[in-house]
């Protein structure tokens, strides 16, 4: 097999795509005075005492879910929530969380493949990792040819190219792909005027067996499988709709929230669908916030809006753990002008969002719409992965992971809560694009995550891979 490194096609090298401004979100701090007619001893250890139970009901998130009713039109910003009705954690919380004593082993990193780019990123799965440890990477050349490309060896070598489309420039393919139990890849891009229809293909024994169009009017688009391996495709243009397949043939396209950008989907094992968003308006344009919709029941409820700034939040990214939880980062906004952006996190236990507070900093701005989100994913341990691009204390553009121990993680004599961060940098590269982190299927994960992202080395455009283990 050749390595891709030297599978280069003619054109000139793809070039990252232009920053666009954002912000950050900041959480209002509530004030509690507490008051005691005893010695100053005793104040200071009912303090401590009180600093500790606080951390501890900040990480469990008593706060009941903010919903909605009647239902937002998000094509408009919601009026802003009043601040004396919601708990805002403050950004200290995140010191709360007991820190666990292990740092992460050094990730390797891999320049794998030159003067392609990633046609997918953040929120969208660009590759998948199939029962047999077997990774697919979709890649595109700058000639518009859309390809995937295969690994056995956890990245060391890749076969050569498959095509799949040519979707010729500027429009770009916004391909998100998902695996399911028999090891098939559910694939869906576009192709069209600016890339703006919803193409759906089915890749198996690494052949490409089938394509169909089953959306159009899309700019932003998202796959899921279900537990008969029932692909769930979902997309935005003014609005955010979803259709499946049966078995036999898709479901007429229905219109699943009204006003939204850059949908993300999470299906349980109960199959119930879970939508997260963010309003359809540019950053940053105050009071977007993110959201999530689901159809527990059959039908689609009323959205629950899960960030509490009163700034942008947006581009959120979801996971679920090997018992169904769900795990939701987003990008916030510190300031209403835009600037210093934050990743934020939130989770739903035991029927309850609970209170987000940031996990890491930007120290930039992300995107304009959504679509600069962290990628997120869980391993075979129940650890939790957030990756995010961002700058470091030198200013240098890199990659930035923190994972989460839980308390249902399988890592012995390690506490739970969240590590460190780290970075993933090579000091070859001028610049980096946001990761995107491999689908698997639950209990086809192994212990850590796959993730790739676009560097810029020199004056060529390459894809790093790196395979992430925490501790």
């Amino acid at each position: 097999m050749a390595q891709c490194m030297a599978k280069k096609k003619d054109g000139t090298p793809c070039q990252i795509s232009a920053r666009e401004g954002q912000k950050y979100c900041h959480i209002h701090r509530r004030e509690r005075i507490l008051r005691f007619t005893i010695s100053v001893s005793a104040l200071l250890a009912a303090l401590s005492i009180l600093a500790d139970i606080t951390g501890v009901l900040s990480f469990i998130g008593l706060k009941s879910p903010v919903i909605l009713n009647p239902e937002p039109n998000m094509t408009s910003v919601p009026t802003l929530f009043s601040t004396s009705t919601l708990p805002h954690p403050s950004p200290t919380s995140t010191s709360t969380i007991t820190p666990t004593p292990f740092q992460f082993s050094q990730p390797v990193i891999m320049d794998i493949i030159q003067g392609v780019d990633l046609p997918g990123y953040g929120k969208i799965s660009t590759l998948v990792r199939d029962s047999q440890g077997k990774i697919t990477l979709f890649i595109r050349y700058p000639n518009g040819d859309l390809d995937f490309v295969e690994t056995t060896d956890s990245g060391k070598t890749w076969n050569d190219p498959k095509l799949i489309d040519n979707i010729p420039p500027p429009g770009g393919p916004g391909v998100a792909a998902a695996v399911d139990s028999a090891d098939q890849i559910h694939i869906v891009w576009g192709h069209g005027p600016e890339a703006g229809d919803a193409n759906y293909g089915l890749i198996e024994h690494s052949a490409l067996i089938k394509t169909e169009v089953v959306g159009t009017g899309v700019f932003a688009r998202e796959i899921a499988v279900d537990s008969a391996n029932h692909p769930h495709v979902i997309w935005s243009n003014v609005d955010i709709y979803h259709t499946a397949f049966d078995g036999q043939k898709w479901s007429t396209p229905e219109r699943a929230v009204k006003g939204g950008w850059h949908p993300d989907i999470v299906i349980d094992a109960k199959d119930e669908l879970f939508l997260f968003m963010n309003n359809g308006a540019f950053y940053p344009t105050p009071g977007v916030s993110v959201y999530e919709k689901d159809n527990i029941g059959g039908v689609w409820n009323k959205a629950i809006k899960v960030s509490t700034s009163p700034f942008w939040s947006g581009a959120a990214a979801a996971a679920l753990d090997s018992h169904d939880n769900i795990y939701l980062v987003w990008i916030g906004s510190s300031t209403e002008g835009g600037g210093q952006d934050q990743v934020f996190f939130s989770r739903f236990v035991d029927g309850e969002w609970q209170s987000p507070f940031p996990i890491g900093d930007l120290n930039a701005s992300a995107g304009s719409t959504g679509a600069e989100s962290p990628a997120i994913g869980f391993d075979t341990n129940d650890v939790l992965y957030v990756f995010w691009r961002g700058l470091n204390t030198n200013k240098r553009p890199v990659i930035f992971v923190r994972a989460l121990v839980t308390e249902t993680s399988q890592i012995p004599n390690v506490s739970w809560g969240w590590s460190d961060p780290i970075q993933l940098d090579n000091p070859a590269a001028s610049d980096v694009w946001w990761p995107s982190v491999a689908d698997v299927r639950t209990n086809h994960r192994v212990v850590g995550v796959d993730v790739v992202w676009v560097a810029s080395i020199g004056t060529t455009s390459t894809i790093e891979f790196s395979h992430v283990a925490y501790p």
